[in-house]
C-alpha cells in the first residue's frame, strides 16, 4: 500500500471506531435492535465501499504524480 492509501485507510478505520462507539451508546440508551442493525448494517456497507474505492483513489494519485513529473520535466 502507499503512504496515501494508508493515511486514508487510518482515516477510514479512525471513523469506523468512532461511529462505533456512537452504536455502541445507542445501544445502551435502549434504542431498538433493529433500528441498531439497520446502523450497523449502513455502517458496514459504507466501509465496505470505501474499502473498494481506495485501490481507485491509489491509482488516480499514481497517475497524477507521473503527470505532474511530467510537466516538471516540460518545463524544464
Amino acid at each position: 500500500m502507499g503512504v496515501f492509501q494508508d493515511a486514508i485507510g487510518a482515516d477510514i478505520d479512525l471513523g469506523y471506531d468512532a461511529i462505533m462507539v456512537v452504536v455502541v451508546r445507542g445501544v445502551v440508551s435502549k434504542m431498538g435492535g433493529t433500528q441498531m442493525a439497520m446502523v450497523t448494517g449502513v455502517i458496514s456497507g459504507m466501509k465496505m465501499t470505501l474499502v473498494i474505492i481506495m485501490p481507485v483513489i491509489e491509482i488516480m494519485n499514481v497517475q497524477f504524480s507521473a503527470l505532474r513529473a511530467q510537466q516538471s520535466q516540460r518545463e524544464q
